[in-house]
């Protein structure tokens, strides 16, 4: 019987100092003895002793409404359109998006419906800023921040820059959250299409169904300089579908539209000018793998690279490692990423930290689930983290397997491996019978299903690879592999 996979795919910081003494300071102080009882912050460091986010200090000086908005908290609320609590997203996850780095702050939705993203850095070299997105208690993308655009017909608008630590409150109405007022909130020009304009950016809209000049919607930012490459209301750090081709970014080998394959784009990710996480899905007959990529491209030493990512997914994952007679030893995870040339991170001290990690029987990524790299930074005692998203394509990924003619040498790939897409490729491995690799035939195309095994190749056994092209060379987005097959 075929067995079938579906794979649908920070802390404490500086707050801003500010003048006192006007009675809209007062009132804003209000605000802020309001907000602050009840609220709270959460967060750790992987690793066996984990450090605890420190909270904010519960007395944060106002907002300067004049001043250089460097490193603050920022501070918000949530209610629901129907007069729901705000309390109902108890357990949510607030994502705050950097326009111009793909860099986030992440903060825990509270009892109280309060959240709180601290260490907000505010970089606006051309007039750019953030924006919002809201997860699930599962991690997956629910609802995103839209503007209405009233000048520009079948748009809205999703980027701004706060101008005071507090937000407006922000209304939850399915997949699009509006602020209640935009007090204290500079509205940017950034445009997302919303073509039935009913405030739903048309990004959305598809998540609930379903050279670097170029730029794609043609919002004046070119394809390597945009967060939101199709305009669609969806940022690129959390859509599957960059350059909105109808292809999901994991099938497509140039996901940021700009005519070059991402494997030779050197503009692939140029927007990421700090880190960039990828991770690789891989499916077997016994599970399902995750190859976990993050790569630091700034100078400064990190406390530590870790993810996060729902419990639901990662609760029970373990990666493999060698004991001391070099033994295989299967490991709990802990949620870190290394740097030492032996946790699938490349050669150590280069900058890119990974590791393999295995799933618990059962457990697999479900569509437009979020997973975030994390580098800690600060200290020991008041760390912050900055985050990194990637977002789990809605591909269903179908197990293969093979048939094979002795007398010709041909293996025949059989199966799907992802559904009516066909753009893969697929290669074969020889072993002899101590297991030990001997031959692995070249990418074939997913078109053409059959490759022959060269005569002087020794090959006992036999296993089959299909995948898609990834960002990296030798980092694929997607991976099935079949059972390794005797041909006795």
């Amino acid at each position: 019987m075929m067995k079938t996979w579906s794979v649908l795919a920070l802390a404490g910081g500086a707050v801003l100092v500010i003048g006192c003494g006007s009675m809209k300071e007062k009132s804003d102080r209000k605000l802020y003895e309001m907000f602050l009882q009840g609220s709270g912050t959460s967060g750790k460091i992987a690793q066996e002793t984990p450090l605890t986010e420190p909270a904010p200090d519960v007395t944060p000086p106002l907002p300067d409404l004049d001043g250089d908005l460097t490193a603050m908290h920022l501070y918000g609320a949530l209610a629901s359109f129907d007069g729901t609590p705000g309390s109902t997203f108890a357990g949510w996850k607030m994502l705050l998006l950097d326009d111009e780095r793909g860099a986030a702050r992440t903060g825990d939705v509270d009892a109280s419906g309060r959240f709180t993203l601290t260490h907000v850095n505010d970089h606006q070299s051309h007039g750019g800023g953030k924006t919002l997105a809201l997860l699930s208690p599962d991690y997956v993308l629910t609802s995103v921040l839209s503007i209405a655009a009233a000048q520009t017909p079948a748009t809205i608008r999703q980027v701004f820059a706060p101008t005071r630590n507090v937000l407006p409150t922000l209304v939850v109405s399915g997949p699009k959250m509006v602020f209640e007022s935009l007090d204290g909130i500079i509205v940017r020009t950034h445009l997302a299409s919303d073509q039935d304009a009913d405030g739903v950016p048309d990004g959305m809209t598809f998540l609930q169904q379903s050279e670097s000049a170029v730029d794609t919607d043609l919002d004046g930012f070119r394809n390597d300089r945009d967060a939101d490459i199709d305009g669609d209301g969806v940022y690129d750090a959390i859509d599957d579908d960059d350059d909105g081709d109808g292809l999901v970014d994991a099938l497509d080998p140039d996901a940021n539209g700009n005519f070059v394959p991402e494997a030779q784009d050197a503009h692939a990710d140029s927007i990421y000018d700090r880190a960039r996480f990828d991770v690789s899905t891989v499916v077997t007959p016994s599970g399902v793998e995750l190859r976990l990529r993050l790569e630091l491209r700034d100078a400064g030493v990190p406390l530590a690279v870790q993810v996060d990512g729902s419990p639901g997914l990662l609760n029970g994952a373990y990666y493999k490692a060698l004991g001391e007679g070099g033994q295989p030893l299967m490991v709990a995870w802990n949620r870190l990423l290394l740097d030492d040339g032996t946790s699938c991170d490349a050669a150590a001290g280069d900058g890119i930290f990974g590791q393999c990690v295995y799933l618990e029987a059962g457990r697999a990524p479900r569509p437009h689930e979020v997973i975030f790299g994390q580098i800690a930074r600060g200290s020991a005692e008041n760390p912050w983290f900055e985050s990194y998203p990637f977002t789990f394509p809605p591909v269903t990924m179908g197990a293969i397997t093979m048939q094979y003619d002795a007398t010709t040498r041909t293996v025949l790939l059989v199966g799907n491996p992802f559904g009516e897409y066909q753009g893969f490729t697929w290669t074969t491995s020889c072993y002899d019978a101590a297991d030990r690799l001997t031959w692995v035939g070249a990418p074939a195309p997913g078109e053409r299903r059959a490759q022959m095994i060269p005569q002087n190749v020794r090959c006992t056994r036999i296993g089959l690879s299909a995948l898609t092209d990834g960002p990296f060379p030798g980092f694929p987005a997607l991976i099935v592999r079949s059972g390794v097959y005797d041909l006795d």
